[in-house]
């Protein structure tokens, strides 16, 4: 396995609910998210989707709504899944910048 030479940048834990589609199927899961950056978050579930599949996320964090699409990075059996971000319209680039900012001055 080659490993990219790039570091990963970091991701904060954040909780929040969310609400996974898969496009494909649309098959759907509500569970939560553990942890999250400015390119992905991290769902904990007992039955992950198989990486490589292609999702709608919805996270809902107090009053604010952050919809993107995505893709499954990396699958954990029986903990949870890695979402990578593919696509963020603008509205919700700026609440995803806002909520990595807030835990950036946290951390």
């Amino acid at each position: 396995m080659i490993r990219s030479k790039r570091p990963r940048p970091p991701r904060y834990r954040f909780i929040a609910s969310a609400e996974l589609t898969d496009t494909d199927s649309s098959e759907q899961l509500k569970e939560v998210i553990s942890d999250l950056n400015l390119f992905g978050c991290y769902v904990r579930t007992q039955q992950p989707w198989p990486a490589g599949t292609h999702v709608r996320i919805r996270i809902s964090h107090k009053a604010a709504i952050f919809e993107a699409l995505g893709r499954i990075a990396y699958a954990h059996r029986a903990t949870g899944m890695g979402i990578t971000f593919t696509f963020v319209g603008p509205n919700d680039e700026l609440l995803l910048e806002s909520w990595v900012a807030a835990l950036r001055r946290e951390d």
